[in-house]
This record gives structure tokens, sequence and C-alpha cells, in this order.
């Protein structure tokens, strides 16, 4: 038997939802993301049709995207890449962009070391070694 994309994507979900089922109460907030990502504009329109429900839209750039909640915690985006596969472009007008220098100026350059105590277990206190 043949196993489709959604069907291989959809059994290490389940197990996320076994954990959050058995995981410690915490204060915090919690969140699920799924982000869908298509190369065709078939493809697109055929994912955000079977999202269904109450869907948004939004987009930056290049980039445009559908996205579906599911109470309060979770959300389902579906991304198309290039905007102009799925919407039409609208020249409204023009303007004039002027030319920005930024001055010169020292950053600093960061590197972040977090202890590898996060990958076995912690003690009581969460800090490790």
């Amino acid at each position: 038997m043949t196993t489709t994309k959604a069907q291989q994507v959809a059994a290490p979900l389940r197990e996320i939802a076994d954990w959050l089922d058995a995981a410690p109460d915490f204060e915090g907030s919690i969140s699920a993301s799924i982000n869908l990502y298509t190369h065709d504009a078939a493809g697109f329109y055929a994912l955000v049709r079977a999202l269904g429900g109450k869907r948004k839209k939004d987009g930056v750039g290049n980039t445009f995207w559908v996205e579906r909640r599911f109470g309060q915690a979770g959300v389902i985006t579906v991304f198309a890449h290039d905007r102009e596969q799925v919407c039409r472009k609208v020249v409204t007008g023009t303007r004039e962009i002027s030319e920005e220098v930024i001055p010169a100026h020292t950053e600093e350059i960061i590197e972040w070391e977090c202890p590898d105590a996060l990958l076995s277990s912690l003690p009581e206190d969460g800090r490790g070694a």
C-alpha cells in the first residue's frame, strides 16, 4: 500500500499530539504551525481549497500565503513563493525612492553558546552543565 505525502507527514503529527496529551502542564504559550509550499498555481489553489474554513490571505514581497487557524494555537499556511503565479499584478501608481546612505559604524559579531545538556536529561532547575 502506497502512502501519500500527507499521510507521511500526519504520522509524526499524531506522535506530537500524543506527546502533548501526556506532557506536563506548564505556564506559557504553545502553538503549532504547518507550512505547505507549492511549486505551481494549480497545487497552490488545490491546497487552499482543501483548507476549507475561514481563511486569511497575506503576502510580503514576492511571497504570498493563505492561512487557516485551528483554535487558539494551530495554523496551517500554504505558501506560493512566486506571487505572480497566483495573483494579478496591478500597478496603481509610482513613487520616487531617494538614496539612503548608512553611516559607518561598528557592529557586534555574535555567536551563541548553549549548553549541550539541553539535549539530555536536565536537572529540575533546567540549567544543565
